[in-house]
């Protein structure tokens, strides 16, 4: 902010105004640990810039300045001719630059125990692990009994995609993000994996199709494919009113909700995640 990077915090209510905070209870404990070396980056970075941070498995905390991303690791003095010179961010204690174009210096959001999910910071993933392992076991519910040919539409950097390869014989994982869809190939290499542009028009006859779209929800003409290509759709909603718009147009092409369930993974805002199941 304007008194050099110091302040981290929130929006005050109708205003621009930004109120320093030293704590926040939904940030996971390593994040609110780094706090104080966060701000330590955050006031050498130029007035206007975002730092976006993560955690992964081992706690390993990982931040982005820009195009560069940075680890926190014990404070050392960054001026070094393995580095560029005259950087005050460089210099920063507690934070280390790493290569960002290399998938394994990316933390591992995966929840406990589950396939490893790497991505920078930058690239979407859930607010934090324990939700995510509630959605992806919702899913896993949805999906039905042994699935054959699934596709996955908005798939991300393969989130839900870990699980599908594991359930089903075959899986199309598409996502109008290359970037995300490199990061996917990385983490699932076993799907097909597509951009959007180069799904086959129209789309393969699958046992199920799995959609997490913006909150704009499915635009008309992908709803129309997928409703004619599956059997089953699994819709992750992060927005209910778009699903409940969709859901009325899947009932005009002849489909009905089986079942769905709603999750907070988000306290204290009013979004909401819903994972519904629609069959024909």
């Amino acid at each position: 902010d304007e008194r050099g990077g110091q302040a981290i915090g929130f929006r005050a209510r109708r205003s621009h105004a930004l109120v320093d905070v030293r704590a926040c209870p939904l940030l996971a404990p390593p994040l609110s640990a780094a706090l104080p070396a966060i701000r330590t980056l955050a006031a050498a970075a130029p007035f206007g810039s975002e730092i976006e941070i993560l955690v992964g498995a081992g706690d390993r905390v990982v931040a982005r300045l820009g195009d560069r991303l940075f680890a926190l690791g014990p404070a050392v003095n960054l001026r070094s001719p393995s580095t560029a010179a005259n950087s005050s961010v460089e210099s920063s204690p507690g934070f280390v630059p790493i290569a960002a174009d290399s998938p394994t210096t990316w933390p591992d959001v995966a929840e406990p125990g589950a396939r490893p999910l790497r991505i920078p910071p930058g690239g979407f993933s859930q607010v934090g692990r324990a939700a995510n392992a509630a959605l992806v076991a919702a899913v896993d519910r949805a999906l039905g009994p042994s699935p054959t040919d699934v596709l996955e539409l908005f798939a991300g950097s393969g989130n839900f995609t870990r699980l599908l390869v594991a359930r089903a014989a075959r899986v199309i994982a598409n996502d109008g993000d290359a970037a995300a869809v490199a990061r996917g190939r990385h983490n699932v290499p076993e799907a097909d994996w597509r951009l959007t542009h180069q799904l086959p028009n129209p789309l393969p006859a699958v046992d199920v199709a799995v959609v997490d779209p913006p909150r704009a929800g499915l635009d008309a003409r992908t709803l129309d494919a997928v409703a004619v290509a599956a059997r089953r759709l699994v819709y992750v909603s992060c927005d209910p009113q778009t699903l409940a718009r969709d859901a009325g147009r899947l009932r005009a092409h002849g489909w009905r909700l089986e079942q769905a369930a709603a999750f907070d993974l988000m306290p204290q805002t009013h979004h909401v995640e819903v994972v519904a199941c629609f069959v024909r």
